[in-house]
């Protein structure tokens, strides 16, 4: 899962005058909006060091695969707080709709694990997001979870399939 390099940098040079404050001649910084992810995301060791294929080690392969399923959950979470960062826990207490939009997002997001995986993920993921907006209580937040779920589009193993194959192929 590749992502792209957002990263803005700052221009090279003098600093134009408009950006100077009048009483000093100390330039002013501007701030650039930077995300705090939850975490950060891991690089993923190679699946080949000259040209000796390491996916033949089965412990290698099972750390390479932990390193994906992490990232996977990390972009994901990076990703939806920033659009979650628009709802206001205090406007949006006890949404059920943003609780079932969250829950759709998600269950489209993970395709890659297993099952086990997947509904791991799905769910620390969707508990660490929606937390605020359920005043805090993972009690509270569960039985809405079970009161929305059987509206929840589920994927099944033909779509997550056709969705690794176009990501294999149209992303990289």
């Amino acid at each position: 899962m590749k992502r792209l390099n957002t990263n803005v940098s700052r221009p090279e040079g003098p600093v134009p005058e408009a950006y100077k404050d009048d009483t000093k001649d100390i330039p002013i910084e501007l701030d650039v909006l930077e995300i705090n992810p939850i975490q950060e995301e891991h690089v993923v060791p190679p699946k080949s060091v000259y040209s000796y294929n390491l996916k033949k080690i089965k412990s290698f392969k099972q750390i390479r695969r932990k390193y994906k399923m992490s990232n996977q959950s990390q972009v994901f979470l990076k990703d939806l707080s920033l659009i979650l960062g628009e709802y206001s826990p205090q406007n949006h207490q006890l949404d059920k709709e943003l609780l079932l939009h969250v829950l759709n997002i998600s269950e489209a997001f993970f395709i890659y694990g297993d099952k086990k995986e997947r509904n791991e993920l799905k769910e620390n993921a969707v508990r660490v997001l929606m937390q605020p907006y359920f005043r805090d209580d993972g009690d509270i937040l569960e039985v809405m979870i079970s009161s929305v779920w059987s509206k929840v589009k589920k994927t099944n193993c033909i779509k997550r399939l056709i969705k690794r194959i176009s990501n294999k192929f149209f992303l990289n």
